[in-house]
């Protein structure tokens, strides 16, 4: 729907230019100019009426999947595995957008009333939280044990505990007890024993490709992930992009280059990305054929 919605507005912009914003008009949209648009002085009389149209269609600024969508337009063509790569990475915002609602409603009917109404709410709680068990965040999770705990069903807490941590794909950084995040303020005994022994049983080594598959997958890293990406050479990202091949690859690209995109980006962070288009350009200079296939990459 999503798609849909976007390219039919794509494709307007390119086969009727001359009734149509510009692409680059669109590329620079942002959601505030949709709500309340620019200052009079700031506004042509052709900008209001684009951002009017915006408004009513609905499409208030692009994100990376209608970028991928948008690409492909104008080139004539799509590369699967672009968006396909920004569709998952939509899937797992709406998702978790839809996690937030559920959990929001149910701390709401459990703190936000006097209703005599232990029953419905614990077994909601129970329902939400087990539909929702693998997004739940370690504050989550110890307030749902906790809850449960304190209201006599302490079998059912722990029984969720565990069905938790035999569902957890998360990153091994996300069970440690011992790290000065947010893990610290968890005194539950029973998250804390079972983290500590997820913790403890978790490799540390790890091939760089499948710490980057991983990362893309669940969109989660821990700090050693960070440390130990930041401590790879150009030569070392040759490497494992040159060793990777089908779908993967772009994964492991992306990912790596990723880190180097968000605004608050550490200086490890920053690190990896440069790493990794030192190792595209490399890789890029060796014939003609890779050439053009790192500028999907953005080099």
């Amino acid at each position: 729907r999503h798609a849909a919605h976007s390219a039919a507005l794509f494709v307007w912009v390119v086969f009727e230019p001359d009734m149509a914003p510009s692409m680059s008009y669109l590329r620079a949209l942002n959601e505030y100019q949709t709500i309340f648009g620019k200052s009079e002085k700031e506004s042509t009389i052709e900008e209001k009426r684009f951002v009017e149209l915006m408004r009513r269609y609905g499409f208030s600024h692009m994100d990376q999947f209608d970028r991928a969508i948008a690409d492909g337009v104008e080139r004539g063509y799509f590369i699967p595995e672009d968006v396909v790569a920004h569709a998952k990475d939509l899937e797992a915002r709406l998702i978790h957008d839809e996690h937030s609602r559920s959990m929001s409603c149910i701390w709401a009917m459990y703190y936000e009333s006097f209703d005599n109404n232990e029953k419905e709410v614990l077994e909601n709680l129970e329902a939400v939280a087990n539909e929702n068990r693998q997004y739940l965040n370690v504050g989550e999770l110890e307030s749902v044990i906790r809850i449960l705990k304190e209201h006599g069903r302490t079998d059912t807490a722990r029984k969720f505990l565990a069905d938790f941590m035999a569902h957890s794909t998360r990153a091994r950084d996300f069970f440690n007890v011992d790290s000065a995040g947010s893990l610290r303020n968890v005194v539950d005994p029973d998250i804390r024993k079972a983290f500590k022994e997820r913790f403890a049983s978790l490799s540390v080594k790890q091939e760089p490709a499948e710490i980057l598959k991983r990362i893309h997958a669940n969109q989660a890293w821990g700090s050693e992930d960070v440390a130990f990406l930041s401590s790879l050479t150009p030569d070392d990202f040759y490497r494992v992009f040159k060793e990777s091949r089908g779908p993967e690859l772009h994964s492991i690209v992306t990912q790596a280059l990723t880190f180097g995109r968000f605004a608050d980006a550490s200086k490890e962070m920053l690190g990896i990305s440069e790493n990794a288009k030192a190792a595209l350009r490399r890789i890029g200079g060796e014939n003609q054929i890779n050439a053009i296939r790192i500028k999907r990459f953005g080099l």
